[in-house]
């Protein structure tokens, strides 16, 4: 069962990285003439990352801390029918706030009902009110 679950959280960190791949942050300059998007690495020559503005991040640990558990639980204050167990926490996204990416396996509340996996994104704006922005449920055995 622990084999399994860190395959399928392999998996998905892996399916996540090439799909930011795809998304690689380059200067662009609009017919303006301003930068519209540049990367930590153009301002902070020291910086181990390269922390593309307004992309998401991956997180070199996927240990779901304390922090976002407590994100999680706000967030999921209000809701019913669905319990959520996190996973793997993996990446966050800077906005107005931070967006958060944590993979979690999802339990309807209703007797002999099958689990599933979700990526769960949770939006903690700079007021500290934290919200769901949505889910990504993953299909497992749905691959072309």
């Amino acid at each position: 069962m622990k084999k399994s679950k860190m395959l399928l959280v392999s998996l998905c960190i892996m399916a996540i990285s090439f799909c930011f791949m795809g998304c690689g942050a380059k200067k662009v300059e609009a017919q303006s003439g301003y930068e519209t998007q540049s990367t930590a690495e153009d301002t902070n020559e020291n910086s181990d990352k390269e922390y593309i503005c307004g992309g998401f991040t991956l997180s070199d640990d996927t240990e779901v801390k304390d922090e976002i558990k407590e994100l999680m639980e706000k967030a999921l204050a209000d809701s019913t029918g669905v319990n959520y167990d996190p996973i793997a926490y993996l990446g966050s996204q800077v906005v107005a706030g931070t967006n958060h990416a944590i993979l979690c396996k999802a339990t309807i509340v209703y007797p002999n009902t099958t689990p599933y996996y979700t990526i769960m994104y949770i939006n903690e704006d700079l007021d500290g009110n934290v919200s769901i922005l949505g889910y990504s449920d993953i299909e497992l055995g749905d691959y072309k």
